[in-house]
């Protein structure tokens, strides 16, 4: 689960990340570790292919979506199976985003999911508060 929250990014990156699996199936061991047996068994179940057009077509979002959010990104560093590529990072590590390391598998919201709730009502609450500030100075 590594998951972009606002901002701009170069889909090229994204695509050449992800070029080299088309047409190929993701191991399971991936995806989930082994030692989380039902949570691969539920994928297994309701898993579909994604179309590539995902990672191009624009995301159009009304009354301003995020602007004036910061861009946060969760990486999922617990991966011990073919660790995620710092392509796919992208521009998260950059100085005007927000980057979280959670040392959990890839699909961590569903082998960890009180801890990915956690972090998302975190970085809500900042966002928040951030926002509130930012009015109490206009």
């Amino acid at each position: 689960m590594n998951i972009l929250l606002g901002g701009e990014h170069d889909n090229s990156t994204l695509l050449r990340a992800t070029k080299w699996t088309s047409g190929k199936t993701t191991p399971m061991d991936m995806l989930v570790p082994p030692d989380y047996p039902d949570v691969a068994a539920k994928l297994r179940r309701l898993i579909t292919p994604h179309p590539a057009k995902q990672w191009t077509d624009t995301l159009v979002l009304k009354n301003g979506g995020w602007d004036g959010l910061q861009p946060t990104y969760f990486h999922c560093v617990g991966q011990t199976y073919r660790k995620s590529s710092d392509l796919m990072v992208g521009p998260a590590r950059g100085p005007d985003w927000r980057f979280v390391e959670l040392d959990i598998p890839r699909d961590g919201m569903l082998t960890h999911p009180d801890l990915v709730a956690d972090e998302l009502a975190r970085t809500n609450a900042d966002q928040r508060a951030a926002h509130q500030s930012r009015l109490a100075t206009l």
